[in-house]
């Protein structure tokens, strides 16, 4: 409401008439002029011309604006980035320690893959490698499994293959033509072997190298991941994540796979124009007892203030499997895809 002014209402020049204007005394003394004499004029023959000239034009044609437009060509919402996980979060000078260590180590350009390694990739003989920072137990069990073991005090560690599971030299669909799918499947043996306050996790995904190895995939440039303490998912993401999907369980076996397509030219954004993607489509997809649980497009619409790049994952970087641990847990690890649980269609 406005004050300080007449409202409609009030009284104005004496008079209790709504909205009455002030009368110019002055103007209402003056004499009036004589009246005009009168003048009849016959009525005209027709309608007057239309807007554009045409006489017999119909009615402006009606434009449904409530009518609600298709939205399945419309790309998705970004889906919201968390600040901070539910669950466990690490210190911020790991992550500060982390961050000088990526600006310091740029990725590495893609390897060429001796036949031997590129026989050794798609046969699934691949090596799983534990970092300086891992405390625990990692043994080969057959080709291409391996079962670890941990104590409560292990830190965060980034378990990676020896070679890249995707190798942007042989596999990229821009040189083939081809789509290429990676994938790899994580058993789930035991959480929390410390009892008590034991935090511990796992976490299963994708990175380019090098990597910091005291962070999880995920939080780092060049990283992907599924968490299993906050089943929230991490591209490049060094706060709290996506959600996705429910926490890892005892018992369970988790499987992560990621399809490089060639780029569609008849729908979407040219991706031949993103740098980062390499000019593929990525699609990432989870797995949980053999059965998809969740995906996502690489190439999602993101937030501009709160996202993070792509870099390194788009299909022009060589891409390693990547396991993450902390407190005590077991977990067997396959690449042979004999002892999967899913089997692509």
């Amino acid at each position: 409401m406005c004050f300080g002014r007449s409202l409609k209402g009030d009284r104005l020049g004496g008079s209790d008439a709504l909205n009455a204007r002030p009368v110019n005394l002055k103007d209402s003394m003056t004499p009036s002029a004589p009246p005009q004499p009168y003048h009849e004029y016959p009525a005209p023959s027709s309608a007057p011309p239309s807007h554009d000239g045409n006489q017999h034009a119909g009615p402006t044609a009606y434009h449904d604006w409530t009518s609600v437009p298709d939205t399945a060509l419309l790309p998705p919402p970004p889906a919201i980035r968390n600040e901070v996980s539910p669950t466990s979060n690490a210190g911020e000078d790991e992550a500060n320690r982390a961050h000088r260590f990526c600006d310091s180590n740029p990725l590495w350009g893609p390897r060429q893959l001796s036949p031997g390694e590129l026989q050794a990739t798609q046969q699934g003989t691949v090596v799983l490698t534990k970092p300086v920072e891992y405390i625990g137990d990692l043994n080969s069990i057959s080709t291409g499994a391996w079962r670890a073991r941990t104590p409560e005090r292990c830190p965060d560690s980034c378990l990676l293959s020896r070679l890249p599971l995707y190798s942007s030299l042989n596999d990229s669909p821009l040189r083939t033509g081809m789509r290429k799918t990676i994938y790899f499947e994580l058993r789930v043996l035991s959480l929390g072997r410390g009892g008590g306050a034991d935090e511990s996790s796992l976490a299963i995904g994708f990175c380019a190298q090098p990597q910091p190895t005291w962070r999880l995939p995920g939080w780092e440039r060049g990283s992907l991941g599924v968490h299993g303490d906050d089943g929230r998912r991490y591209v490049n993401d060094s706060f709290g994540g996506k959600d996705f999907t429910a926490p890892f369980e005892v018992g369970q076996i988790v499987g992560l796979g990621m399809v490089f397509s060639p780029p569609d030219t008849n729908q979407g954004p040219n991706l031949m124009e993103q740098p980062q993607s390499g000019g593929v489509k990525v699609e990432v997809f989870f797995t949980r007892d053999g059965k998809k649980d969740g995906g996502w497009d690489l190439h999602e619409q993101l937030d501009a203030e709160l996202d993070e790049s792509i870099e390194g994952l788009g299909g022009a970087w060589d891409l390693y499997a990547a396991v993450g641990a902390f407190g005590g847990v077991e977990f067997e690890v396959y690449f042979d895809s004999k002892d999967w649980l899913w089997r692509e269609k």
